[in-house]
């Protein structure tokens, strides 16, 4: 929570320096760099715990059909959120519209590589590691694993911030819960989520 109200302030803040391109351009990070606490979190837990980050599922999976999986859920993942994007749309209020990507996410010249490394590398692979990695498992240990992975996805969707992401992300973290579970391994969602980063922020710079 600490960690998503930070990421809200500093969008609140970073309104107000629209105008300065480096600000702008870097914009990704300054969202990126708070999840760094996740990481100490999660570390600090599997401490106290006596468990490694290998126990969570940070190995690759005991088959290259793992990695295959996580291919072939990106396509999966993305008609599905197309058809919610297009219901949303053409049924429901205009407050619930999708936000548009900006076109100059990446930036420009560098920022594009740096940026990149944000959007595709280090959010995907944080982001599985607390949702997947450490909260489903923490959940599982409580409840069934049905309703930890949809307990988990709300939660997931809930912090990405806007009532029109909600139903497309929560489906997508179904999607690379059950990937994760099923595979037991975090390499095969995190190359799920990347590879759907990546095409996001492509269309959105090429729109």
């Amino acid at each position: 929570c600490v960690v998503y109200a930070l990421v809200v302030v500093i969008r609140l803040l970073t309104r107000e320096f629209n105008d300065n391109a480096f600000i702008h351009y870097l914009r990704p990070w300054l969202f990126a760099v708070p999840q760094v606490l996740l990481l100490l979190y999660v570390w600090k837990v599997l401490n106290c715990r006596g468990e490694i980050w290998k126990d969570i599922g940070v190995h690759s999976p005991s088959t290259s059909l793992g990695y295959l999986a996580g291919f072939l859920c990106v396509p999966v993942n993305l008609i599905l959120s197309a058809i919610c994007v297009y219901l949303t749309l053409e049924l429901g209020p205009d407050f619930v519209a999708t936000p548009k990507i900006p076109k100059d996410i990446l930036g420009n010249g560098w920022f594009i590589i740096i940026n990149l490394f944000a959007i595709v590398v280090w959010v995907p692979v944080v982001e599985e590691i607390f949702f997947r990695g450490f909260m489903l498992r923490t959940m599982a240990r409580r409840m069934s694993m049905t309703l930890a992975i949809l307990g988990s996805s709300l939660v997931f969707s809930l912090v990405h911030g806007h009532v029109s992401l909600l139903v497309p992300i929560f489906i997508s973290s179904v999607v690379l819960s059950t990937l994760y579970i099923k595979t037991n391994s975090l390499y095969p969602p995190i190359l799920a989520h990347s590879i759907q980063n990546l095409v996001a922020s492509v269309v959105a710079a090429s729109s």
